[in-house]
């Protein structure tokens, strides 16, 4: 087991030839030669106000999904963290190293944000913090037909109908399975299924003008990742995050191979974590302003930049979550 604590952030940050245990390059590769208008995904919906609303698990074909809820094409498959090529290339020997560090700082950001006072929370963030609250309750499931229709499905419907597609476009072969993007009721990961989809970016809401809008702008997690790398828990006792190898002794294993528990402690006092210091770290972007000291790029042409040396990785602040991918 792995504990990551901030002397173990700042010694990767400070050796950064060190590989980390993500492929980053698959994701990009697949997209680049593979149409997925025809596989199936499955996105979150949140409907209803952020305080009655409920979450809602569909599944249907990019094409579909595209179609019915206006998303963006880039959205599936998630592509996950994505370094600056300006900073550094894809491909760099130290280009997983970078992405794992900032997966991490996103992963802490986001968790810190529900901490945010409630009259300061927006619509999106008190959708994230129900789906904190509640990452291990299962949502109803909805299949989406090509006309557009949402038809409600139980787990071993589900199940039937994903073999169903596996035997008839699989054969084997992983680009050919339609089905191959989905986490599936028998992942192990399946039951924080509405913490993965949030994470990867296929997490959305309806608002007043009914379009339906990302309830966090950002992918953390690639699909590939949430479905061949990590399971993900929350641990409500722990300000650190930590990762455990799942074995398999078997001759064919299957995915996912480690299981990633984030931790997610109640918010501390004012005394210890003042509103200010939550907001600052909330709101610091990734790249260097005037007034965003806490950055994770460099200022742009400086020598730390032309070194790629690295600003903030880990919360300033004690009393946050330290998180890994």
């Amino acid at each position: 087991m792995e504990v990551y604590t901030a002397n173990a952030i700042r010694n990767i940050q400070s050796n950064l030839s060190v590989e980390a245990d993500v492929d980053t390059t698959t994701n990009e590769k697949h997209n680049e030669d593979h149409d997925y208008s025809k596989h199936y995904f499955q996105i979150l919906i949140f409907n209803g106000d952020e305080e009655d609303g409920k979450l809602e698990l569909v599944y249907g074909t990019k094409e579909d999904l595209e179609r019915k809820y206006g998303l963006d094409p880039s959205y599936l498959p998630a592509k996950g963290v994505q370094i600056d090529q300006d900073f550094l290339q894809q491909g760099s020997a130290d280009y997983s190293t970078l992405r794992f560090l900032l997966q991490g700082r996103k992963l802490s950001q986001i968790m810190t944000k529900t901490w945010l006072d409630p009259k300061e929370q927006d619509v999106n963030t008190k959708i994230i913090k129900k789906i904190f609250d509640s990452y291990n309750i299962i949502p109803d499931s909805y299949w989406l037909e090509r006309e557009n229709k949402l038809e409600s499905i139980e787990d071993i419907q589900l199940q039937r109908k994903l073999l169903d597609i596996q035997e008839k476009t699989g054969s084997g072969n992983f680009k050919k399975d339609l089905s191959a993007l989905l986490i599936r009721p028998t992942h192990i990961g399946y039951n924080s299924i509405s913490l993965v989809l949030l994470l990867s970016g296929n997490a959305y809401y309806k608002d007043k003008q009914g379009d339906y809008i990302r309830i966090y702008d950002d992918s953390i997690l690639s699909t590939y990742e949430t479905i061949w790398e990590y399971a993900l828990d929350l641990s409500w006792d722990t300000f650190y995050a930590y990762r455990i190898d799942l074995s398999q002794a078997a001759v064919q294993q299957k995915p996912p191979f480690t299981k990633v528990t984030l931790g997610y402690p109640p918010r501390p006092d004012q005394f210890s974590l003042k509103q200010d210091n939550i907001k600052t770290w909330v709101n610091a972007t990734e790249y260097y302003s005037s007034d965003n000291k806490y950055s994770f790029y460099p200022e742009k042409d400086s020598d730390d930049w032309k070194n790629q040396k690295l600003n903030v990785v880990a919360p300033p602040y004690p009393y946050m979550p330290l998180t890994t991918s």
